[in-house]
């Protein structure tokens, strides 16, 4: 077994240990060669080189800009577009070079390219004979392609065409999205398509993938049944969610507040309702607990609710999480107040000391 030589505009940066006799394989065949029986990679399966990208995991590039998506800078999309309008039905190799050459350098997240291309081609009118170029190219492009922004791009403009629902290209974007680099891309593409269940085919997705692909699922995947909820509780603890994000869309989706509510708890949920409230105390000030507009109400039904059940190691370091913060908040309350505002407080005084007696109550009666 070898690792992918990196040495040319024609490689694709992933260090995935494929055979020697391989080296030619395009991207779309190694993740389809290395499905499992389950439908799954493997979870250390990567496309991505460590030395190129600086120790990124497959997706995380483009997957934590989620939070802005909808408010990034976009990209000069002249130069790719000249490329782009000199496809011809006979000059695919020459054209997939200059978008190699293009790319190149580029170590930034492809997200940027999105608004701009979904409105030029909104926009503007273009010839059927474009149109059908451009399409065709950029499809083969999805499973030919070595060359990792070649075929992120290539999605991007598949999705600005607008065309009709076309299962030939869903399944080579499903394949595709099975690998965490490609997933978020995947679940853009699926979410403008019609006739068919958007979400059954996300939350399918969601199923299949890991880490930062699964996060690109849950976010933009509809907690419309108890069964998704459930589902997203489970696998809150199965990722590592802490410093990003990812920890406010899984508690809202996984509707930490109305279980917070019931009296009794099906065999290890509160602990995930435990993980996820640590990991909203531990992000604090960068996409924490502050900013749920049900803060206090939550962490009061969690210590109700913990004074009454059998407590794991998980909960009790987040009810000892939540002593921590509320002593500190109550520190830079009282310190620290005559140059604070009172919306500068995490919580009200009076909270912040019932929370703080409540934690202290519970492990003192530990056993």
């Amino acid at each position: 077994m070898m690792l992918m030589e990196i040495s040319s505009i024609n490689t694709i940066y992933y260090t995935t240990k494929i055979d020697s006799s391989n080296k030619e394989i395009g991207i779309y065949d190694l993740i389809k060669k290395n499905i499992q029986f389950d439908g799954r990679l493997k979870k250390d399966f990567r496309i991505l080189d460590k030395n190129v990208w600086k120790g990124n995991d497959d997706g995380q590039e483009d997957v934590q800009c989620l939070e802005y998506i909808d408010n990034m800078i976009e990209a000069d999309i002249k130069g790719l577009l000249d490329i782009i309008f000199k496809i011809e039905v006979n000059n695919y190799d020459k054209i997939e070079k200059e978008l190699e050459i293009y790319f190149e350098n580029y170590r930034d997240t492809i997200l940027i390219y999105r608004e701009p291309l979904y409105k030029y081609f909104g926009k503007n009118k273009i010839s059927i004979s474009s149109l059908n170029n451009i399409y065709n190219f950029f499809k083969k492009m999805l499973t030919k392609s070595r060359n990792i922004f070649v075929i992120k791009i290539s999605i991007i403009i598949l999705n600005s065409l607008n065309s009709e629902y076309n299962i030939e290209l869903l399944e080579i974007i499903k394949i595709l999205a099975l690998c965490s680099e490609f997933t978020l891309l995947g679940v853009l593409f699926i979410k403008i398509l019609k006739n068919i269940d958007i979400n059954k085919e996300i939350y399918e997705l969601a199923k299949k993938v890991y880490a930062w692909g699964k996060m690109a699922c849950i976010f933009y995947l509809e907690a419309n049944s108890n069964e998704i909820k459930d589902w997203i509780l489970n696998e809150s603890t199965e990722e590592n969610i802490l410093y990003n994000f990812a920890a406010i869309t899984y508690s809202d989706k996984a509707d930490i507040r109305k279980r917070l509510k019931k009296i009794s708890f099906k065999k290890n949920e509160f602990s995930k309702i435990s993980f996820l409230i640590y990991s909203l105390l531990f992000l604090d000030a960068e996409k924490g607990i502050i900013f749920l507009d049900y803060k206090e109400e939550l962490l009061i039904n969690y210590l109700e609710r913990a004074k009454s059940i059998e407590l794991s190691e998980t909960d009790y370091l987040t009810i000892e999480e939540i002593s921590s913060y509320m002593e500190d908040d109550i520190y830079y309350m009282e310190e620290l107040g005559r140059e604070m505002r009172e919306d500068e407080y995490f919580f009200p005084l009076e909270i912040s000391n019932k929370l703080l007696k409540e934690c202290k109550e519970i492990s003192n009666n530990r056993n």
